[in-house]
Order: structure tokens, then C-alpha cells, then sequence
């Protein structure tokens, strides 16, 4: 559940952009994020998504050993944070790395109490050949909220020249693991406390198994081996000793051809599987427990022919938003409305980087208004990433009347910045100042019958003497053209709407005894698309100009 509270999602706006400002300096720089990382690492934020990567962008992906970080994203798909496994041997700790080419490696899970998430890999130094045949200990890394990493438990006796696939834990002191080898090596194993370095095997079929979970207090297993195709329970509750049963919940299939990997539990009668079959088969299935047995309701598709390896989501009443990798190295997002839901893009990793195993971070939703009847309330709908708030009033835009659609953005998707001060993509905003670009939106009614139009800028650069001033005009021709150290976006007739005084980063047009957007730019009875933007003074100045532009508005006016 989702909790969208002002304070939370301003803390992850300010790592976010902490981050996002050397965001070029991740590829290539392992071993530097690993020290950053470990100094400078801020909590987790919950209504969040962590995410496995595999890769420092530095060299191609192979079966040698590779980095690992902890990505953390807002669910819009905004980089918050990055967090790195250790990559040498420091005190208790051991390094942790994974293979680059193994698809069913590298889940993630968060602890039952919700305090920890665990990952799995290799104690072998980065580069280390075949690293899954090698004799590395099989590492359990244990990150806390605040970001500290915990890589102290090696097993000298699991997994032996084959994948370690995944962990969890109920409160951190003690773990249980999934994966494969030959004997009583592989399948799903216990581990008495951290820092261990022996563990106690399970049950001995099967002994192939893929991601291990816990819900309501019992212990899960997924795997597609022999009559175990799909999701199994591991004993009764949470055990501790050998001589488990290991068994299939009753109506998932006991044959070959299901290949499912990670599972969320909506609740105690809903069960999403991601099974990365590259077929219609594949996706997210959901499954629902009518007292006897599970039933296969339907399969949501990502796209024709891509499966997914990892899933994740929250439950807010009766609907679940869905987070998932897929087959093609994406993160997306899913809100179960039923079969045909349409999935859509979070993230994709950077060159010769790839996403494993994902977690969302849960929390809880207030309630409040539902403008767009979708079951989830406005402000979870936003801080979810389902619905756009571009002018930041809480009121997703879908359901304002014709604020315009903002249109120009300094990211690079068209034409460049003047000195490369690209903002971020994915932002909305003109070409970067200090800290970040201005975003201009627009909300309200854009007829000129009945104008309710305002527009509001917003992340202008902080002004010297907390008082600068911001220029709105209005054009009747869209160009994208280098202009100080912005973009000219709204040129053609150009009309003067009037300057404001800006105190802080946020200004608007009108204001209180102002005439309305089209009367002042002089917009005829019949109406017509017309654009809009915002030029402010900069000081220090990016390219050297001091002066700067939002990105443009495109408005249609109805009469």
C-alpha cells in the first residue's frame, strides 16, 4: 500500500536529483559507487521500487563474475539512489557478485518484518571467469532501510558449482535459499543466523528451485522442475530442519511448460506468477484461491512474446498495481484491470547493464477523491507514476479540463541545449539552470468563453535576494531553437502576457487582478492553438547568458 505524503516523495525528489546529477559518471565507476555508496547511502523511501542491476556499464556482460548495485526508483521511474555490493573482501564481509548472463539469478526480497531486503550472488572479485562452476562461497547480502549492507553470510556448502538463485528472511537473523546443484547441494535450504557459513537442506525434491518467499507466515518456493511447475509451499510455516514436503498449491500445473519465476501475493486468494516464457503464455498470470483450489484467471501481457522473470506491487482495496522486469530488460508498470490491461515503461538499464529481481517498498494509501474512477485514490494515483501531475496541485491532469499539453523539453529528445545542459529526461523542463530546468504547465478551462486558463512555472533557479522575475508570452507558432541558455519554443506573433515577481522557484499567470490568459493575448471569439512559455533571469548562468527558458505549452482554444 501507498502512503503519498508531501514529505516523503519531496525527500526522494531531493536525492533524485543528487543523483541524477552525475548520472553519466555510473558507467565505468563500480569500484568508486561501491565507496560512495557505502558513505553516503540514504534510507530507503517507502512507495518506492529497488531493483537488482547486474553491470557498471564499463564492459559487456558475460558468464564472468559482475557487479551488483541496489537501484532505487521512484515508481515513476525517476533514479533516487544506487547502492553497491562489495566488490572486495572487507573484514566479515565478503565481495558479492553475480553472473552477467544468467537469467534465473539475481532476485530480490524483502524481509517479512519489511526491514531488510536480500539478495544472493558469488564471493568472487568482478572479472572472476565462469564464475557459476567456480568455488566462490555463495554470499547472502542483507541491506537494511538506511542503505547499509550486510554481505557477512558465505555458505561453503550450497549451491556448489551451479546458481544460488535467491533468499529471504523473516527479520533479518536468519534466511532460507533457493537454487540448484547436483544432490543435497541445491533446493531450498535454511540458514541459521547471520554470518553463518553452513546451512540445513530442506527437502529433497525437487532440488532445482528459483526464487523462495514468505507470506502470512509460511515459507514458498517457485520452480519449474519435474511435477513443480509453479509455485510450492516448503513445510509448515517456516522450517528449520531436513525432511520437509515440498508441495505444489493445488491446480497449478504438475507438467512441463510453465517457467515461473517470481510471485507476489495480493493477498491470501490472489497470486500474481511471472513466467518468462517468450510466448502468449508469458507475462504476469494471476491466480485466485476459491477455498480448494488455485484457478488461472489470465495472463497480462507486457508485449507479443516477452515474458516477465520478476514482479512486485501493492494492493490499494481491490486493485494491485503491478511492477515488473521483462524479457526485454525493462522495468514496467501494470494496473490489474482485468485481462488486456495495458503495461507501461518505468525504466531501462544503461549500456551493458541489466535489471534482475525488483521489490516495491510498501506503505500505506490514504484515502481521498478518485477523479478519474480508476479505484485508486488521486494522490496514490500520482505518486504511483499511474497518472501525471505536471503542475504539481494534486489533481491528476487526465482530469483537469485542456491545461495544454506541455511540448519542448531541454533533455535532448530534440533540439540540443545551448552549452549541453540537457535536463533531466523524463522531467518536463526546458534546459537545466543550477538545479535542474523550469517546468511550465497549464490547467484550468482553455476556452475563450469561459477561460480559466493559469499557467505555473515551476523549479525556476532560486533567485538572488529570494526575489527574481519571470516573462510569460505567448506565440502563435511552435519553433525549437537555441535561445541564451534556453529554448525558444513559442515564437511566430509574439504577445507579451506580463512579467511576475517570483520569491521562491514557482510562479503563475494571472494572478488576482490580472486580465485572463486570452484576453490579454488577444485570443479571437473563434479561438485557435496557440503556445506559451516562460523566461526568467539566471544567476550563475549555465552557458553564460543570464537568462533561461521553461519548456513550451501547447494550447487549442475552444470558443
Amino acid at each position: 500500500m501507498f502512503d503519498g505524503s508531501t514529505s516523503a516523495r519531496l525527500s526522494a525528489i531531493s536525492r533524485m536529483a543528487l543523483v541524477n546529477s552525475g548520472r553519466i559518471g555510473l558507467l565505468g565507476l563500480g569500484t568508486w559507487l561501491f565507496a560512495a555508496a557505502q558513505v553516503h547511502a540514504s534510507n530507503l523511501t517507502p512507495g518506492n521500487l529497488v531493483i537488482v542491476r547486474l553491470g557498471d556499464g564499463s564492459v559487456a556482460l558475460s558468464s564472468a563474475a559482475t557487479p551488483v548495485f541496489l537501484d532505487e526508483y521512484s515508481p515513476g521511474g525517476a533514479l533516487v539512489q544506487t547502492i553497491s555490493m562489495p566488490t572486495a573482501v572487507s573484514g566479515s564481509n565478503q565481495p558479492l557478485t553475480d553472473s552477467g548472463s544468467a537469467t534465473s539469478e539475481g532476485f530480490l526480497s524483502l524481509s517479512a518484518n519489511g526491514q531488510y531486503l536480500i539478495n544472493v550472488g558469488y564471493g568472487a572479485v568482478p572479472g572472476t571467469t565462469g564464475v557459476v562452476a567456480s568455488s566462490a562461497v555463495r554470499v547472502i547480502a542483507r541491506t537494511d532501510m538506511s542503505g547499509n549492507v550486510d554481505t557477512s553470510t558465505a555458505l561453503t556448502d550450497a549451491y556448489t558449482a551451479n546458481n544460488l538463485r535467491s533468499a529471504t528472511s523473516d527479520d533479518g537473523t536468519q534466511f532460507w535459499t533457493a537454487g540448484t546443484a547436483s544432490g543435497t547441494a541445491g533446493g531450498v535450504r535454511y540458514v541459521a543466523g547471520l554470518g553463518a557459513t553452513t546451512s540445513t537442506f530442506l527437502s529433497t525434491t525437487p532440488t532445482n528451485t528459483r526464487v523462495v518467499g514468505i507470506f502470512g507466515g509460511q515459507l514458498y518456493v517457485s520452480s519449474a522442475s519435474l511435477t513443480f511447475q509453479g509455485v510450492s509451499t516448503v513445510g509448515s510455516g517456516l522450517p528449520t530442519t531436513s525432511g520437509q514436503t515440498t508441495a505444489i498449491l493445488p491446480g497449478f500445473p504438475t507438467a512441463s511448460g510453465p517457467s515461473s519465476y517470481d510471485y507476489f501475493f495480493a493477498d491470501a486468494s490472489t497470486l500474481y506468477v511471472a513466467d518468462d516464457r517468450a510466448s502468449a503464455a508469458g507475462g504476469i498470470q494471476k491466480w485466485t484461491f476459491n477455498g480448494t483450489t488455485w484457478l488461472l484467471q489470465y495472463t497480462l501481457n507486457p508485449a507479443t512474446n516477452i515474458g516477465c522473470r520478476s514482479v512486485t506491487g501493492t494492493l490499494i482495496g481491490t486493485t494491485s498495481v503491478l511492477f515488473a522486469t521483462t524479457g526485454d530488460n525493462k522495468i514496467m508498470r501494470v494496473v490489474d484491470a482485468g485481462a488486456g490491461s495495458a503495461f507501461s515503461l518505468v525504466a531501462t538499464p544503461g549500456t551493458n547493464t541489466v535489471f534482475r529481481g525488483l521489490r516495491f517498498l510498501p506503505t500505506t494509501c490514504s484515502a481521498g477523491p478518485d477523479c478519474n474512477a480508476n479505484n485508486i485514490p488521486d494522490g496514490c494515483d500520482i505518486a504511483l507514476g499511474i497518472s501525471v501531475d505536471l503542475n504539481h496541485n494534486s489533481i491528476p491532469d487526465s482530469c483537469e479540463q485542456n491545461g495544454g499539453t506541455p511540448y519542448c523539453f531541454g533533455d535532448g529528445s530534440g533540439t540540443a541545449c545551448p552549452c549541453g545542459n540537457n535536463s533531466a529526461v523524463g522531467a518536463h523542463q526546458g534546459c537545466a539552470h543550477t538545479s535542474g530546468g523550469a517546468a511550465l504547465v497549464g490547467s484550468g478551462i482553455t476556452s475563450v468563453s469561459a477561460d480559466s486558463l493559469v499557467l505555473t512555472v515551476s523549479n525556476l533557479q532560486q533567485p538572488a535576494g529570494n526575489s527574481g522575475t519571470v516573462l510569460f508570452f505567448q506565440g502563435d507558432a511552435q519553433v525549437s531553437a537555441p535561445f541564451n541558455d534556453g529554448l525558444r519554443c513559442a515564437g511566430g506573433n509574439v504577445a507579451r502576457l506580463g512579467p511576475k515577481l517570483h520569491l521562491g522557484t514557482t510562479a503563475t499567470y494571472p494572478e488576482a487582478g490580472d486580465p485572463s490568459v486570452s484576453v490579454r493575448g488577444a485570443i479571437p471569439a473563434a479561438g485557435g492553438a496557440y503556445n506559451y512559455q516562460a523566461w526568467f533571469r539566471t544567476f550563475p548562468s549555465a552557458c553564460g547568458t543570464h537568462s533561461n527558458l521553461s519548456n513550451g505549452l501547447s494550447v487549442v482554444w475552444a470558443p
